[in-house]
Order: C-alpha cells, then structure tokens, then sequence
C-alpha cells in the first residue's frame, strides 16, 4: 500500500517561485511577506482588466492548497485534464507533480478569483 505524500509548504513555495508564471502580462511582483518552514505568505499583483489597474493579493500555502482542492475535485470550470492530475498529484503524491508557469497561472486564478478568467 502507498503512502500520502501530500505538498508540504516548501513544496508550494517552490513550486510557485519556480515556476516563471510572472512572465505573463496579467501578472506583476511576487513579493515575499513570510517564507519559512511553518507556512510562507506572498503579496503577488494581477492586472484587473475591469477597474484597468495593478491590485495587490496576498496567497499563502493554505489558499493554494484549497484551491487545488477545488480543482483535483472537477469543481473548477474550465481546467484542464492535466491541471486536474497534477493537482491530485499536489494532494497525494507530490514526488510526481510538474506544474509549469501556465499551470500555475491557471492555479493562482482560482487562489485569488475563485474561477479561470484567462
């Protein structure tokens, strides 16, 4: 029988410092406000196409965790096939996971929107 290897909160602040999401345009500064071995917490800025302005989120490990949550579970429309795996790989075998920069774009979405808007 295998073990649950779930992601630690190392592993998401790798996976999401490492990950050259930034390079989007919707996407600005990553800038760390906590980082250690108990949890990390981030302030990141997404353009808001609406108000036509940079706004600042904050996104810590427990945030990304709920939100991967949502998505291994289908529950995020508009996620692909492969986000839903690694997504299940990131709650129960996170040796396996290889979430890319648009990966976790897409991720990041639905930490701060709650859905996929691009």
């Amino acid at each position: 029988m295998s073990r649950v290897k779930a992601a630690t909160p190392e592993h998401t602040e790798m996976m999401i410092v490492g990950s050259g999401f930034s390079n989007y345009a919707h996407w600005g500064a990553l800038s760390p406000v906590v980082s250690g071995p108990k949890g990390w917490e981030f302030i990141v800025e997404n353009w808001d196409a609406y108000e036509e302005c940079w706004k600042p989120w904050c996104i810590t490990h427990e945030m990304v965790m709920r939100a991967v949550r949502l998505i291994a579970k289908g529950e995020v429309k508009g996620a692909s096939a492969r986000l839903v795996t690694h997504c299940r790989f990131v709650m129960f075998d996170v040796d396996e996971v290889d979430l890319d920069a648009f990966d976790i774009d897409v991720l990041l979405q639905v930490v701060i929107h709650g859905r996929i808007i691009y």
